[in-house]
């Protein structure tokens, strides 16, 4: 049994939430390190990234009310002056980062794809590898985070009422229906933080892992 998951793009006053059938896919551009910027000139667009790059690292490090805009110049490696070019205030730089993780995230529809489940999570698991600060900021601590938490709660109740959604022809019981759903989103994301903690090891076995977890589940 697959698990979907579903991935809204924020937008100021809106969620938009991805439709049944939709598969995740990562569609960011490989990202510069920090190391690999020094001693270039940037782009503006380039320099933004690198900015959120940073800022979510001191995020994750300090969570948002203990991070300070110094400590996200020195993480991105920029003047307070170049980071006011860019965003007015901390919240706008959190929202970025928010916004730059779920933009790996797109939808993609292939009714002939075979194994389109296992693509899913493979895509899943490529935000992670790609981006582990803004994976680990949108999961584990947006959530934690007042400013922050209603919003990922819209998310997450829309993306569990999806999960219950498609698990319907195989648990008819809807309290048994919904303790899975809320199972299998924590079994997923709870094995990807741990992964991407320990330096997202071995890449290409992971999804076959989620996916042994998921029948387990299903199952048993």
């Amino acid at each position: 049994m697959a698990l979907y998951i579903a991935v809204s793009q924020r937008k100021r006053n809106s969620l938009t939430l991805l439709l049944p059938n939709e598969l995740l896919t990562c569609i960011s551009a490989t990202i510069m390190s920090n190391t690999e910027l020094k001693g270039k000139k940037l782009h503006r667009t380039e320099r933004r990234i690198a900015i959120i790059q940073g800022a979510a690292a001191a995020f994750v490090q300090y969570g948002y009310e203990a991070t300070t805009l110094d400590d996200v110049t020195k993480s991105a490696g920029v003047s307070r002056a170049l980071l006011y070019r860019h965003f007015d205030t901390k919240q706008d730089v959190y929202w970025a980062v928010l916004d730059n993780f779920t933009s790996t995230m797109r939808t993609q529809i292939d009714t002939k794809q075979e194994r389109w489940a296992n693509l899913t999570l493979e895509n899943l698991v490529k935000a992670a590898q790609i981006d582990p600060n803004g994976f680990r900021l949108f999961f584990r601590h947006a959530p934690r985070e007042p400013d922050f938490q209603s919003y990922y709660d819209d998310i997450a109740t829309k993306r569990l009422n999806f999960i219950e959604e498609r698990l319907k022809p195989t648990i008819k019981n809807r309290k048994q229906r919904r303790f899975i759903a809320e199972l299998m989103q924590e079994l997923v994301i709870g094995t990807l933080l741990i992964w991407v903690d320990n330096g997202s090891p071995n890449p290409k076995q992971m999804p076959k892992l989620l996916s042994d977890i998921l029948d387990s589940v299903i199952n048993n």
